[in-house]
């Protein structure tokens, strides 16, 4: 789990005063707590591409102040990235990288991916960059990121111990580990395949872009 206990502070400027904790990553889901904008937080060690973070609320003198009977678990929970600063999870340089970017991809002779969702490393703010190739060769990999608004295209290399994507502009070197495995399903003879054939992955890690004399860290996911 990357940056667990990293601290997290809140912006309320449209929330009138409050965020709400909630059990689950989904605005339907039961609220926890009404949070405040001097509310202490940290990072729980999960977060999704659909915009949700996991946190600890971690003001114990609030929690006594507030509700004096309710038990620990209910201070774990889910809030909206939205209304949340933390340098390692927002991009200051990139943003996210729109599905539908046909023109951009028409224009440089790429191809998308678009089998089993793969092709795109995502962040809490939606797709960090989104894996293409080329029509002619399918060995040239590339990949498409969105710079303040303005997306290009970067080759992509295998390192020792990092996959990096750059061009004469902007470097985005991705550090990955597995956090889980799935064996497909079926085969000539039923069951499940052997690991290391067609497995799905799931990796997280993070990313350092290096961009005008910039340099920031943003915690990534990634599906094989």
């Amino acid at each position: 789990m990357f940056g667990f206990g990293q601290k997290i502070s809140i912006n309320l400027q449209d929330r009138n005063g409050q965020l709400n904790l909630r059990m689950e990553p989904d605005i339907n889901s039961q609220v926890l707590f009404k949070l405040t904008a001097s509310s202490k937080l940290a990072y729980a060690g999960e977060w999704n591409e659909q915009g949700w973070l996991k946190v600890i609320f971690t003001d114990w003198e609030e929690f006594l102040q507030r509700n004096t009977n309710r038990p620990a678990t209910d201070y774990v929970g889910w809030v909206s990235s939205r209304y949340i600063n933390s340098s390692q999870f927002h991009s200051t340089i990139l943003n996210e990288v729109e599905r539908d970017c046909y023109d951009f991809l028409e224009s440089n002779d790429l191809e998308e991916f678009d089998y089993y969702g793969g092709g795109e490393v995502n962040f809490l703010d939606g797709i960090l960059i989104r894996e293409t190739y080329s029509r002619n060769n399918e060995d040239n990999k590339f990949a498409v990121v969105n710079i303040n608004g303005r997306y290009t295209k970067l080759t992509k290399r295998f390192k020792e111990s990092y996959i990096e994507y750059s061009n004469d502009e902007i470097k985005v070197l991705l550090f990955l580990t597995v956090v889980r495995t799935e064996r497909p399903q079926g085969g000539h003879c039923g069951g499940e395949l052997p690991l290391d054939i067609n497995s799905q992955k799931e990796l997280e890690g993070v990313a350092i872009i290096e961009y005008d004399e910039k340099k920031e860290l943003i915690y990534i996911s990634v599906n094989k």
